[in-house]
């Protein structure tokens, strides 16, 4: 996990968490780049889930999965891995002016 926004936010629940594989049409800020990697030969939905664990101790409200595949290196072995950036929902309307004097 390599945490690159500024803002900290509480923990939430790993259900509340998203999982998205399309940038969404609304905007967000990402909070975090996460990743997770397996040498036992798990399936690739495991490791999306633990990336979606991760996102979920950062407070994210989804993760965007990047990438996830399967690699079968010639001499370690069978990896599985998935990355993705854990998102925060943004507000994008600006705030209302005030009447000036």
């Amino acid at each position: 996990m390599t945490q690159i926004s500024t803002h900290r936010y509480p923990a939430v629940p790993v259900s509340a968490v998203q999982v998205l594989y399309k940038e969404p049409a609304k905007p967000y800020e990402v909070i975090a780049f996460v990743s997770h990697m397996n040498s036992l030969g798990l399936p690739i939905s495991r490791e999306i889930a633990a990336v979606r664990e991760e996102a979920a101790k950062l407070g994210a409200d989804a993760v965007l999965i990047t990438d996830a595949k399967q690699h079968i290196p010639f001499i370690t072995g069978e990896n599985v891995t998935a990355t993705g950036n854990a998102i925060k929902w943004t507000n994008s309307t600006p705030a209302p002016s005030l009447p000036s004097s």
